[in-house]
């Protein structure tokens, strides 16, 4: 791999870890743009599918690309680098987590166990799976039960933190809700935890990069709140009486004016810009009111 493409590879990795999200997609979309090697594009979406999967939590997107990290390594192999089947494994395996059918899930499956038969995936889910497309479940309600398995919002001491992975699970729900017939009460949970996830991620996320030291501006990660409003909206268009997800809305917004009014005060971009509680009080713009509100609205909301 050439020196360029080699550090845009680890400088996007950096940004992910410093959960400086789109600048690291941006430099993954220019490695790929640039390479020729079939091989070290396959590498690009794969990684490209990862931030998305992990990190952001936009299903649609991070399935796109492990299927594109896909089709490039089995038209055109591994090239000088053998060792990338194992990065074309990890790509069936979370493919198959995005899977929108059982046949979609079980043509992956033989993929993978074709590739990699010792996969705990393969002995462990592929039973499961086949249970319960035995039993006729809907395939929405395995993702349903897919998405719980990465979280746990009632019982911290069970949740293993996977918001994204949990929040890319609902938005494929939601994305494709009709396709996969979701009912409307299934409906308006995805929405709200899709939501609440998409607010526990941006508060974990302006803490890891920084809090009021952030030199960074907040869009480079504000699409996981951003984003969700538009899914709100189309639940609301046809249920406008749920005041639950009218006030999840109004949170939404709240949390997304103090991250872009918070960077301006701290970095001089404008005077002091109060922000409002609710409560008929003022507070300094600070992290840990976009926190406070995420754990206030959490804790009245939990499922149980």
């Amino acid at each position: 791999m050439s020196i360029g493409i080699s550090k845009l590879f680890e400088d996007a990795e950096t940004l992910a870890d410093q959960r400086r999200l789109l600048p690291a997609i941006a430099l993954l979309e220019e490695a790929r743009r640039l390479t020729k090697i079939p091989d070290r594009r396959a590498f690009a979406s794969y990684n490209l599918g990862t931030i998305n999967w992990h990190y952001i939590g936009n299903g649609i997107a991070a399935r796109r690309e492990f299927i594109a990290s896909i089709h490039d390594f089995e038209s055109y192999g591994y090239g000088q680098h053998p060792q990338l089947q194992v990065v074309h494994a990890n790509a069936l395996e979370n493919a198959m987590l995005c899977a929108l059918s059982y046949d979609e899930f079980e043509d992956f499956a033989a993929r993978l166990r074709t590739l990699a038969p010792g996969e705990p995936i393969i002995t462990t889910l592929v039973p499961e799976v086949s249970t319960w497309r035995e039993r006729g479940d809907p395939w929405s309600d395995r993702l349903f039960a897919l998405a719980g398995t990465y979280y746990n919002r009632n019982d911290p001491q069970r949740d293993v933190g996977r918001y994204g992975c949990a929040r890319s699970t609902y938005h494929l729900i939601l994305t494709e809700r009709r396709k996969l017939r979701v009912q409307r009460t299934d409906w308006h949970m995805a929405v709200f935890e899709f939501c609440a996830l998409s607010m526990r991620m941006a508060s974990d996320y302006m803490i890891v990069r920084g809090g009021d030291n952030d030199p960074n501006p907040p869009e480079e990660f504000l699409p996981i709140l951003t984003e969700a409003i538009p899914l709100v909206d189309e639940y609301l268009q046809v249920n406008s009486g749920d005041e639950l997800l009218l006030k999840t809305r109004e949170n939404l917004e709240e949390m997304v004016t103090l991250c872009q009014q918070r960077w301006a005060h701290y970095h001089g971009r404008s005077a002091m810009i109060p922000a409002h509680t609710g409560h008929g009080c003022l507070l300094p713009m600070s992290i840990s009111l976009g926190v406070l509100i995420m754990l206030d609205f959490l804790v009245k909301n939990v499922r149980h």
